[in-house]
Parts: structure tokens; sequence; C-alpha cells
């Protein structure tokens, strides 16, 4: 038989021939920015040439060069004026994603999700067709049952979306986390639910409800009311710099901060007594700040997360039972900075950033001592005392207080508490009651070496107390046993993220969005780590 072939082989007249009607894939793909439109017909110039072209900068000359040539030459015109080029993306490893390596992960398995089995099944049928080496089947297969042991989570296009505008475009690298997409496929979910809650609250004002104008109620409006329409006018402001400045990785990072840190963790819990309570006025004056907050924001996200957003717009629009000027969200105006400057308030962010600061604190020194529902006190001077007052309903929800009590001037501590003193931090001191009644006191004064913008104390603020405390016989040996069990928590945590930030590959490996999220805990538990060891 292979006699046979080698003799057919060397005695029978072969002739090859090339075929005239084939091209090479960089040349055929160098026609798309012109061909796929109709030219040389004249319907051509409705859509070339092209704003924008964004490709890989492996592929600059390959593709890109083709392109600008051949456009040129054809059409007399540039494809496109401007070119973004993004990093290389490679495995989550940094290794070039490669069917040889069997380290590919298609898109559609993680749009759709896939199966430990099926990822085996694939790598087996890569090897079967000579694709992979035994060695590297060994090592793919290994690596999927380590970083895959549930299989490849199902997270949508627009989380996957999410997930690769979050890494730096400009990267030569990008090493793609799998992680990232879930992170991203549970801040989708956030956003859902965040329009639940809206949709659930209008049901209670009847059928098509309407709402004002913001400018008609702006007398009407609360302080964090005022502060979430600031918190939104930066965020429209912020988006439009990041698109128009291609840094696209801080696109999605601005818009997370404002729907989870803004609008679902402070407005949204601070708005549900609101709701619960079905106060009629303020019910109407919460749901139309909210309808601005969500239809201003997933018209922000609609480039990045068109099927969420479109979804959130038809229902929004069925609700309402009112027809929206643009047919689909993807055709609707995108907020401008110049619509929103007005509701900007340096002011209001700065003041309501202090309040959270109490709230941080509060929390936390109830969540280290073991506290259910304490109720708190906060002293400060008389002229700064009102604003506190107006947002105590705010502070006692976000805290899980069971109440808030503000006082001024030099009221004395309740005289039958007897204290124990433990630090803070630079700014706070905690106090706590050793017997009978359970108490915490946190002071915080004035720093006089001044403070940075953004943190507790700014100008026109005087020192303060926060005093928290329960009724009922806490012995004092529970309060320091939750106390070393939170603080050994901490710590490991703490050392396990600063091992994780030290790898030499950790920024290729983390998004800007992630890098930031662990700064921030890093320094929230320095911070609690600091008042545990001085109590």
């Amino acid at each position: 038989m292979i006699i046979g072939s080698l003799l057919l082989f060397f005695f029978s007249p072969f002739f090859s021939l090339s075929d005239e009607d084939v091209l090479d894939t960089w040349f055929s793909s160098a026609l798309i920015p012109f061909s796929v439109f109709g030219w040389p017909r004249k319907r051509l110039h409705d859509f070339y040439p092209l704003s924008l072209m964004e490709t890989g900068q492996d592929i600059l000359f390959f593709w890109v060069a083709r392109m600008v040539m051949l456009g040129k030459e054809l059409t007399g015109q540039l494809p496109f004026t401007k070119v973004l080029l993004h990093g290389m993306i490679r495995d989550s490893e940094g290794r070039k994603m490669s069917k040889s390596l069997g380290n590919v992960l298609d898109p559609l398995d993680i749009i759709d999700g896939k199966s430990l089995q099926d990822m085996e099944a694939t790598t087996n049928e890569l090897y079967r067709q000579g694709y992979i080496g035994t060695d590297e089947l060994h090592v793919a297969l290994q690596s999927q049952r380590r970083t895959f042991p549930e299989g490849v989570t199902k997270c949508g296009s627009d989380a996957l979306r999410l997930a690769m505008l979050s890494y730096n475009v400009k990267a030569s690298n990008v090493n793609f986390q799998m992680k990232d997409a879930v992170y991203w496929l549970h801040f989708c979910n956030k956003f859902w639910q965040a329009t639940r809650f809206f949709l659930s609250a209008v049901e209670k004002l009847g059928e098509s409800p309407r709402f004002a104008l913001l400018s008609e109620i702006r007398s009407d409006l609360s302080v964090v009311d005022l502060w979430l329409l600031s918190c939104l006018s930066r965020l429209v402001s912020t988006c439009n710099e990041c698109l128009s400045s291609r840094e696209l990785h801080h696109f999605p990072a601005a818009i997370q901060s404002f729907v989870v840190q803004q609008l679902c963790d402070v407005y949204l819990e601070s708005a549900k007594s609101a709701v619960w309570e079905n106060h009629t006025v303020e019910l109407e004056r919460t749901c139309t700040v909210l309808w601005v907050a969500l239809s201003t924001t997933l018209r922000l996200m609609a480039p990045a997360t068109p099927f969420l957003c479109e979804e959130v717009y038809q229902r929004l629009s069925v609700l309402l039972n009112e027809k929206q000027p643009f047919g689909s969200v993807c055709t609707a105006s995108y907020p401008s900075s110049e619509q929103w400057c007005e509701w900007r308030a340096k002011d209001v962010e700065q003041r309501m950033q202090r309040v959270l600061f109490i709230v941080s604190s509060l929390r936390n020194v109830r969540l280290s001592c073991g506290l259910k529902k304490p109720r708190a006190f906060v002293r400060m001077e008389e002229t700064n005392a009102e604003f506190v007052r107006q947002l105590a309903p705010t502070v006692c929800h976000l805290a899980k207080l069971q109440e808030v009590i503000v006082m001024s001037g030099p009221q004395e501590l309740p005289a039958e508490v007897h204290w124990t003193q433990a630090t803070v931090d630079s700014l706070a001191d905690v106090y706590v009651e050793t017997d009978g009644l359970h108490t915490l006191l946190i002071v915080l004064q004035k720093n006089t070496s001044g403070f940075q913008e953004g943190t507790l104390e700014q100008e026109g603020w005087q020192s303060f107390l926060l005093y928290l405390f329960k009724t009922g016989n806490v012995m004092r040996e529970a309060v320091q046993a939750a106390q070393q069990k939170r603080l050994q928590q901490l710590v490991n945590r703490l050392n396990s993220l600063e091992r994780r930030r030290a790898h030499p590959r950790y920024k290729s490996q983390n998004s800007v969005v992630e890098q930031a999220r662990h700064a921030e805990q890093i320094a929230s538990m320095k911070m609690e780590i600091e008042r545990l060891q001085g109590s």
C-alpha cells in the first residue's frame, strides 16, 4: 500500500496550479471598511469613512496598515481617522491564549457558561486533532480543574464587556481573569435589583404615576436627594471625559462606584423607610429622584451594557404607561455634562462624606463588640448639630441603630456609666463601659495639623462626640473575646491581601477597579485593627 503510493507520487505527472480566485486572509479583511457597506455604490457614503478603529496592537501591520492602503487607493479616503489599540489578551497566568496550549477561553463559553466536563472534552478533542501535545494536554487539564472546578460561570455578554473594559486598554498585556467577569455579573444584578426596588415603590403610587420635573421640586428635596443628584452630576461628567479621552477603564469604575456605593448602599437603604411606611409625599419625591437617577444611569451604561439597559428601559416605559421619546435606549441621547452641571453641590457631598464616615465608624464598633441594635449619641457644636439632626434617621438606618440622639453644648456623659478607653485612630477614641450598662463612646477631635479633603473634619466643623451603648448586662470578657476574634480575622485577611498585592504580576492580573477596591479594603482594615489593638 505504502510502496504503491510512493510509486504513484514519483512516476505520475503532477502539475500544481494556483487557484486564481483565492485571496489571503489579511487582503480580504482589509476590504471590510468599505466592502460591507455597498462599495462601489453610492450607499457607501452613508457609513464611510469610520470615525474610530479599535483592534489589537499585534496586528497593526497585518490589518490596519492594509486597510489604510486599500481604502486610500480604492476610495480616495482613509477608512478611519483614529486607531485605538489594545494589548495582547492573555490567560490568568500571563500566557498567550493558544490552541497548542489548550488555554483558550471562548467568549461564547463565558457568555453562555460551560461545564468542566465539556471543557475537558474540548481540550481532549484538540489533542486528538493534533493541536496539543501530550505534555501540554496534562498541563491544560490540570489548569482547567484548578481554575474552573465548577466550570465557566454563565455571565452574559454585558458582564463580559464590562470586564474587558475594566482593564487598561493601553497596557501591552491584559491578563484576563474569569473572576472579573463574575464580579461584573454581580454588578449587573445589583443594578437590576435597584430597578426592581424602584418598580415596587412606584406601584404604591397607583396606576400611571407622573413624576414632576426636578427643577419644580428642588426646594422640597432632602439633603440625601441633593447629595445623590450631585454625585450623579459628577458621574455624567466623568463618563463623558472617559469616553472622549479613550480612558475606557475608568468608565466602568465610575459607574460601579455610583451604583453600588452611592445609589444602592446609601440612597436606597435610606429610602426604604419611606417605601415601607408609605408616606405619600416623601414616597413621590423619592420615586422622582430614583426615576431620574436610574434613567440617567442606564443611558450612561448603555454603550457597555446594551442588553441590560434595553430591558430596564422598556420596563420603565411599560410601568409608567408612557411612550419614551426614543424607541430604544441605544438611540436615546447620551447625558451631557452641561445638562447636569447645575446639580453639582460640592459642599453637600463633603458634608455627606463626613456623615458616612460616622456611619462607618459606628458600624465597625457595633460589629467588633457584637452589638445588635444599640442607641447612639452624637455631641457637636450647635452650629452644625442641625445638619446631623436632619440626617439622624439616615444614620440610624444605615448603621443599624435603635436610636440616634444629637447633643450640643457642654452636656455631661451619663454619670452612672464606667468607661474603659480605647483608641480608634488619630481622630477618635472609644470608651467601653465594663459593668452593668454596656456603653461605647467615640470621641472625635479636631486635628491641629488639618485634614485632607474628603476626610471627617472639614473647615467649619468642631470636635464632636459619639456615644454608642445598649441596655443589658454584657460581661467585659465577652466583649474582649469578640474583639480578639474580630482582630484575628482582620489580621489574617490583611496579610493575605498584602501578599497578593506584593506579587510581581498583581497589577497585570487585576483590573483598575479591583486594585482600587483592594486599596480601600486595606485602609479600612488597618484603621479597625489599630482601634482594636488599642482597646
